[in-house]
């Protein structure tokens, strides 16, 4: 067992002090001040990206992603492999344990690093074809501990014939939707209805959908969703990055009993894959553009909670307490290191992974041959 003493604050359905936890794992001792959280959720990312960051900068969102796809086409077979173990490593960093990642090059993925992966196949062109074969195979050869999940780039790039393959499925779905002004007009153009609804008429709004962006989302859409099942994954950062100029409907999906979760989507369009960073900007934000500070608060975070353990440390002797101490976790993330963190009894950091130098040494070379 691992044994965690001295001055603990305890942060997962409550908070609570205490002065020893327990937690399963091979056998270890460790004393001081530390906030023990469960490990996170990072509910939407593109984990290869993180190959790309900082390439395109300052760009709009039509212009950043016809830019970002040029270079993404250069990407080789084992360089997208280095970005999924390099992404997986920086989540780890952040303390996040499950990971839905969307990307197109799904198998390639090796090895977990013993998080839980959310990978299936990706639906992003109209000439994506065959969903259940690309599924049936992967079912074969994917790691244990991924969980098949279907990923829809959008409702303007896809035809309906393959949201209504992907609905025969069942499985876990995430798409983007109403992440740009121009999306939801074009979605009206060809559909005649606002995306959600048009998702609603084909049967996929149910329990197991994620909608991702939703920030152009209508309040009667709200309303479809409350009603049929569904939830929404916020990406604070990148929704500025990139300029999208949305408004995340966050408190009048609270009025709903919508489930929020929080994603950090790309390295690429969030530069880190902190979920914590993403919390802090995603309440500070929803305080300026509602202008009322006193519905965003860290009571109202969900989702966004795996089944991991993270224990942080102080980078100096922080006097704070309970819920005050939380306050200051979210809200001044960068006064805490990430000390140790586990799922199913194994140690993810610190911890050595000897795929990473040759991953470190691929992403420089592929950084050579692009710029």
């Amino acid at each position: 067992m691992i044994s965690i003493k001295g001055d603990i604050t305890v942060w997962n359905e409550d908070i609570r002090e205490v002065k020893e936890v327990l937690i399963e794992g091979d056998d270890m001792e460790l004393e001081g001040r530390f906030i023990l959280t469960p490990s996170f959720v990072n509910a939407h990312t593109h984990l290869p990206m993180i190959l790309l960051r900082g390439i395109v900068e300052a760009r709009n969102f039509w212009d950043w992603l016809r830019e970002i796809q040029e270079i993404e086409s250069l990407m080789r077979r084992k360089e997208i492999r280095a970005g999924y173990t390099l992404g997986i490593y920086e989540n780890i960093l952040m303390g996040n344990t499950r990971i839905y990642s969307m990307y197109k090059k799904y198998w390639l993925v090796e090895d977990t690093l013993g998080t839980t992966l959310h990978l299936g196949p990706v639906s992003q062109e109209e000439s994506d074809k065959d969903v259940i074969s690309l599924l049936e195979r992967f079912m074969k050869r994917k790691p244990s501990d991924v969980e098949p999940t279907l990923y829809a780039h959008s409702l303007y790039t896809i035809p309906k014939e393959r949201f209504l393959e992907m609905r025969e499925l069942r499985l876990p779905l995430q798409v983007h939707v109403s992440e740009t002004k121009e999306e939801v007009l074009r979605v009206k153009e060809m559909y005649g209805d606002y995306p959600v609804r048009v998702l609603h008429r084909w049967g996929l709004l149910r329990d197991n959908t994620m909608l991702v962006h939703a920030g152009w989302i209508t309040k009667g859409e709200l309303d479809l969703i409350s009603m049929e099942g569904g939830s929404l994954v916020h990406t604070p950062v990148s929704n500025h990055k990139l300029a999208t100029h949305g408004f995340f409907p966050w408190k009048e999906a609270l009025e709903r009993s919508i489930p929020v979760y929080i994603g950090t989507d790309s390295p690429v369009t969030n530069d880190g894959q902190s979920i914590r960073d993403d919390i802090r900007f995603a309440l500070l934000s929803a305080r300026d553009r509602y202008w009322d500070a006193e519905p965003f608060h860290i009571d109202i975070i969900d989702r966004v909670f795996d089944d991991g353990w993270a224990v942080w440390e102080p980078l100096y002797p922080i006097r704070e307490r309970g819920k005050h101490l939380i306050n200051t976790f979210i809200f001044a993330p960068h006064l805490f290191r990430l000390k140790l963190l586990v799922k199913n009894g194994n140690i993810l950091y610190p911890r050595k992974y000897p795929q990473l130098s040759h991953a470190f040494r691929v992403w420089e070379r592929f950084r050579d041959r692009i710029i």
